[in-house]
């Protein structure tokens, strides 16, 4: 059996760039790209909420990277556990990723204005490969590289917020057994190592609370071996938010979400490097539909 070496090299480097695309070079912008690596942030916006979230990179190549998810977020006021989860389905290319999240945080009051929120979350990822468009040149028909595998990994995360005044801090390990479970028979997909995500901000308001300004900055390395940088910035109007973003990994995304306080807010930023010499860099798009299900009355 022999495979043709120029169509083995062009797929192993395109899937290497998906790989440090998909996770690494995508910003964080919307409430549901948080909740799925921080389990602890369930209940801080003191709201329960149903979400949608559409992810597409590299529109115009077939079957580039895309991505749908369903988050949840149950609040009650009467009760000090919080409940939630995230249903992911990827793909790119010939791999496909569902994961499922069953989440939960628990908020203690430390000091008068101190509180921390401690979160943790059972995450089952079900991996299927199937590479139907690499074919060997010895015309063999059942190649068994080519063949669909499938792959479940059941894994936890925990993760804490802390918030005092305007502060906060965060810090999570999304998947915490990966080095474990991983250990004998990593991937370049899968990496037995450390994943973590790590946040910190404040919140500002100006013109007699007209106007709220969000700043953050994060460090994580979710699916790569990079570390990425990571900063937002958040206007808050009457209307919406608006939304920006850059991170080490020279990209920059600017979007919008508006009528929060609405039964039905509705999200959209473009994503785009702002260096780049390569043609795969190009932009990405996500879309935000989130149906408040407590919503508040505007003053």
């Amino acid at each position: 059996m022999t495979i043709n070496p120029f169509y083995l090299l062009l797929f192993t480097l395109v899937y290497i760039q998906v790989a440090r695309g998909q996770e690494e070079n995508h910003l964080f912008l919307f409430d549901g790209q948080f909740q799925r690596t921080n389990p602890s942030i369930l209940g801080l916006k003191q709201e329960s909420y149903l979400g949608f979230l559409i992810d597409s990179q590299w529109l115009g190549i077939k079957d580039a990277p895309k991505q749908q998810s369903i988050f949840y977020d149950s609040y009650k006021d009467t009760q000090n556990l919080n409940l939630g989860g995230v249903i992911r389905n990827r793909s790119r290319f010939g791999e496909q990723n569902i994961q499922l999240l069953l989440q939960s945080s628990y908020p203690l009051q430390l000091r008068a204005e101190t509180f921390i929120h401690l979160g943790f979350q059972l995450v089952g990822d079900f991996f299927s490969s199937e590479y139907n468009y690499l074919r060997s040149v010895d015309g063999v028909v059942n190649d068994p590289l080519f063949q669909q595998q499938r792959r479940f990994i059941p894994n936890v995360g925990i993760g804490f917020t802390l918030i005092r005044n305007n502060f906060w801090v965060q810090a999570a390990v999304p998947r915490l057994l990966d080095q474990y479970l991983i250990k004998k028979s990593p991937t370049i997909f899968l990496r037995n190592k450390l994943h973590f995500f790590v946040g910190f901000g404040t919140e500002l308001t100006t013109n007699q609370n007209a106007h709220i300004i969000k700043l953050g900055g994060y460090v994580y390395n979710l699916a790569y071996d990079e570390l990425t940088v990571q900063l937002k910035g958040t206007l808050g109007l009457r209307i919406g938010e608006v939304l920006f973003g850059m991170n080490s990994a020279k990209n920059m995304g600017i979007g919008f979400q508006l009528n929060q306080r609405n039964f039905l807010s509705l999200g959209y930023f473009f994503q785009f490097p702002y260096l780049s010499s390569t043609e795969l860099n190009k932009t990405n798009h996500s879309l935000s539909l989130l149906f408040n299900l407590s919503p508040k009355n505007i003053n």
